[in-house]
């Protein structure tokens, strides 16, 4: 039996930017949702993994609206990604937090 690891989303009723990585949590599991909410400015993906699963799995399911929400793709927080100076990447990652 496979076990799925994960921590609760850290959220507030004003989000507007989601940051995924390449596993959705137990209740979107459950839902069938991963995360989709129509407030949300910007889909952050943590990695090229992370925005293939969903391009892949999920924006193909999401109505109109919520496919229309703009994404960008971060270079990995990965260990396994030391490919990229740290500078480099915290100029990458700034992006989060500019003004939308």
């Amino acid at each position: 039996m496979s076990y799925i690891h994960s921590f609760p989303p850290v959220s507030g009723p004003a989000a507007d930017r989601l940051i995924l990585g390449s596993m959705p949590g137990k209740a979107s599991l459950a839902a069938n949702q991963y995360y989709a909410h129509p407030r949300i400015g910007v889909i952050f993906f943590n990695g090229a993994k992370a925005e293939s699963v969903w391009r892949r799995h999920v924006g193909p399911t999401l109505p109109a609206d919520l496919a229309a929400i703009p994404t960008s793709r971060l270079p990995s927080t990965s260990p396994a990604n030391a490919s990229i100076p740290y500078p480099v990447k915290l100029r990458q990652w700034r992006a989060v937090t500019t003004p939308l």
